[in-house]
């Protein structure tokens, strides 16, 4: 990715891929590249794990002294980063994100201790997320039982 300023106009470090290959590792980002929208995900899985993705992913493993992986995702999912990655992105039926194109995608950086910050609060907001999931799906399969659990299981309380 190319070297982008930061909020005050200065030039920094730019933020690349050290290696874009299919063995995933905690925190890589995972792009679909083939997709609309792009599906973006950070791997959070055990370490000592050994998964590889599928050729439908590019997996990138970022410098994460330079970039946290979740302001990378929460940019990229923005409407800034979508229209960005939708610039970028080739076809006409099916749009694809080439490699080429994705390691010239320009992302707009901030200190990474307020990315660091900004990470925290972001997967504070994911776990929220999976906890009104699961609720949800709790009370869907509550109420397919419902009926069954008020008449006891019988339609014959009502003649």
């Amino acid at each position: 990715m190319e070297c982008v300023c930061n909020h005050s106009g200065q030039s920094v470090n730019p933020v690349y891929p050290i290696a874009i290959y299919n063995m995933v590792k905690p925190n890589c980002l995972l792009i679909s590249k083939s997709s609309d929208p792009i599906k973006i995900s950070v791997a959070d899985i055990n370490p000592n794990r050994k998964i590889i993705a599928g050729g439908s992913l590019y997996v990138m493993e970022l410098d994460e002294t330079k970039a946290n992986p979740y302001y990378i995702k929460a940019y990229l999912e923005s409407s800034s980063g979508l229209a960005a990655i939708q610039n970028l992105s080739t076809g006409s039926v099916i749009r694809i994100l080439t490699l080429e194109n994705l390691q010239n995608l320009t992302i707009p950086m901030i200190p990474i201790e307020e990315q660091n910050q900004f990470g925290l609060e972001y997967q504070a907001a994911m776990d929220e997320v999976q906890l009104m999931r699961r609720k949800t799906e709790k009370a869907i399969e509550s109420m397919k039982n419902m009926f069954d659990t008020w008449t006891g299981g019988s339609s014959e309380k009502f003649g």
